[in-house]
């Protein structure tokens, strides 16, 4: 499994396993086998995202892991809400 671990990281993917859904879920969530997606589908049907237009002239400087979020989110708007439901602090 190393050889495969080295490969990935060779394509400048830096991946890691997030223990976030063991330590949220009570023992009758696990018992019943949910998974990630059982939590995301009820978030992801109730919310929606809304942006706030900037002014035209304004200029709004943006560290690297900003620009990387702002990329993420013109691919998809739903990242607002997956940052929402895992409490992530972006700062």
């Amino acid at each position: 499994m190393a050889g495969q671990d080295g490969k990935i990281r060779a394509k400048g993917f830096d991946i890691e396993i997030s223990d976030l859904l063991e330590k949220r879920t009570n023992d009758q969530q696990k018992s019943a086998g949910l998974d990630i997606a059982d939590f995301f589908i009820p978030q992801l049907l109730s919310k929606t995202v809304n942006y706030k237009a900037q002014p035209k002239n304004t200029v709004e400087l943006k560290s690297l892991n900003q620009q990387k979020l702002e990329k993420f989110r013109s691919k998809n708007h739903l990242i607002d809400i997956l940052i929402d439901v895992f409490d992530l602090d972006l700062s």
